[in-house]
């Protein structure tokens, strides 16, 4: 396995983004990166407006790596820069949210994953998303008004935001961890008719 860092402005990272879909290479995982995320791991230089990619290369042998990182190198440009990275970073999200932090799980059209995010989302939040499935998770300290501004654009974009740690004491009664879903009343109408005695989740289903 080869793990690496790429980042560079938003157009040639997600011009970049349109050429890995269609490549032959074969990543075992792609991640976008908020700045605030490479930054809290240890990368220096790191600057707001960039976008961040990390990737993570396996394949058969070590040549068969090596090639698709030359590649992959081809389609850089002088804008984005790659490094590599010792191994796979858990440790961003290995750990209790701090006093004042928000913790979110995030969702939306893989392609608009990445500009909605750098758009919305304040200075310093660390998040990361997964550039094929557009899902994720942000952590850092927020305000009501900011969390229900990201999640109203990213349900206006087709996605979700569901609170999983909301810090104590930010308002009186807690912010509600889902949205009702267009599809809650089709998936109450079959929950209905396979349990009819509401034996399985008494209190309702999620996003109902």
């Amino acid at each position: 396995r080869r793990h690496l860092l790429l980042c560079g402005p938003q157009g040639p990272m997600l011009q970049l983004r349109q050429w890995l879909l269609r490549s032959f290479l074969t990543p075992e995982r792609l991640d976008w990166w908020s700045p605030a995320m490479a930054r809290r791991l240890g990368y220096a230089g790191v600057t707001e407006s960039d976008l961040y990619l990390v990737m993570s290369l396996g394949s058969i042998s070590q040549e068969a790596i090596t090639a698709q990182e030359q590649a992959l190198a081809t389609q850089l440009g002088d804008s984005i820069h790659m490094q590599p990275l010792p191994n796979w970073p858990q440790v961003a999200w290995a750990r209790t949210p701090e006093p004042g932090e928000w913790l979110l799980h995030l969702g939306c059209p893989p392609a608009s994953m990445a500009p909605l995010m750098g758009e919305t989302v304040p200075t310093g939040l660390c998040w990361q998303a997964g550039l094929i499935t557009g899902l994720g998770y942000a952590i850092g300290p927020l305000t009501v008004e900011q969390v229900l501004h990201l999640r109203s654009r990213l349900t206006a974009h087709g996605g979700f935001l569901t609170i999983l740690i909301q810090p104590p004491h930010t308002i009186p009664s807690p912010l509600p961890p889902w949205q009702r879903q267009p599809a809650a009343d089709v998936m109450l109408a079959i929950k209905h008719a396979l349990d009819p005695y509401g034996v399985v989740s008494g209190g309702g289903v999620s996003g109902g």
